[in-house]
């Protein structure tokens, strides 16, 4: 199953639950079936149509999520989760690296904005869906999708 917000499907924006009926994988999204569903497309496939660098990955061009029935998630349950921060991709020092290469890369004209992140790894204690549904009832999004669940 997936769960997804209901802006997907141009209704209110609440919880739903999608059946999967198949996942399949494409090199193209010309191969994409004109039929209900979603799709993911990699880094790989970007590169290719926005013409822009970026890492390589071994993970499909094109996955597909074809989708059956559709109903309103109501078992929604307030259970508690925490996240506990475990470190992060860059310490303070590799940030201000980057701030800088980023800073040169501007003033060269190569690139007039970029978004520099830093990844932070977190402990989760408790169920990852539920912990996405206190992150929706605080802030409902109208495409918002956790992960895919299956039973």
């Amino acid at each position: 199953m997936l769960i997804v917000s209901g802006g997907f499907f141009g209704r209110r924006w609440e919880l739903y639950r999608v059946d999967i009926k198949g996942v399949e994988f494409y090199h193209s999204l010309r191969e994409l079936p004109k039929e209900d569903g979603f799709f993911v497309i990699s880094y790989g496939l970007s590169a290719e149509t926005l013409s822009v660098k970026v890492k390589s990955s071994d993970v499909p061009p094109v996955i597909f999520v074809r989708i059956g029935g559709i109903s309103r998630e109501t078992k929604l349950v307030d259970k508690p989760v925490s996240l506990e921060p475990l470190g992060f991709s860059l310490d303070k020092q590799g940030y201000i690296q980057r701030v800088k290469q980023v800073k040169g890369e501007i003033e060269k004209g190569t690139v007039y904005q970029l978004n520099l992140s830093t990844k932070i790894d977190f402990s989760l204690k408790g169920d990852p869906l539920d912990l996405f549904q206190k992150f929706f009832k605080r802030q409902p999004t109208p495409e918002g999708v956790p992960k895919i669940f299956t039973p």
